[in-house]
C-alpha cells in the first residue's frame, strides 16, 4: 500500500485511503485496525475500484489515479466522510494539512 492521505477527521481518529498499483483503493481506519477489529463502521478495507495507482482523500471525495481508465472519483456514503474537516488546501506528498 502506498500514496495515502490520512482523512482529517474532528474525532482526531486515524483514517487513512491509500492504493496498490493494480489492487484498489482501500479505506482503513487504522484505530480499529490496531484493536484488532475485524469490521470496522464501514471503512475497513472498502474497495473504491481496481487499478490504482495513486488515491487520495480531499473534501469529501477520494481521487484515484486509475492506470486503465485515467481519473476515478468517488463520493464514499455520509457515514463515511462524517466528520471529516473541510480543507483550504492538501500537499499529499507532505500531509501538511492532514497531519499536526
Amino acid at each position: 500500500m502506498h500514496n495515502f492521505t490520512v482523512i482529517p477527521l474532528r474525532s482526531g481518529a486515524k483514517v487513512l485511503v491509500s492504493s496498490a498499483y493494480t489492487g484498489r483503493t482501500t479505506v482503513v481506519d487504522v484505530d480499529m485496525l490496531l484493536a484488532g477489529a475485524k469490521k470496522s463502521r464501514g471503512r475497513l478495507c472498502r474497495p473504491h475500484g481496481g487499478n490504482a495507482w495513486s488515491s487520495y482523500w480531499h473534501n469529501g471525495h477520494i481521487y484515484a489515479n486509475n492506470i486503465v481508465r485515467g481519473l476515478d472519483v468517488s463520493l464514499p456514503s455520509d457515514s463515511e466522510r462524517g466528520g471529516a474537516l473541510k480543507l483550504d488546501q492538501l500537499n499529499p506528498q507532505t500531509q501538511i494539512n492532514t497531519v499536526g
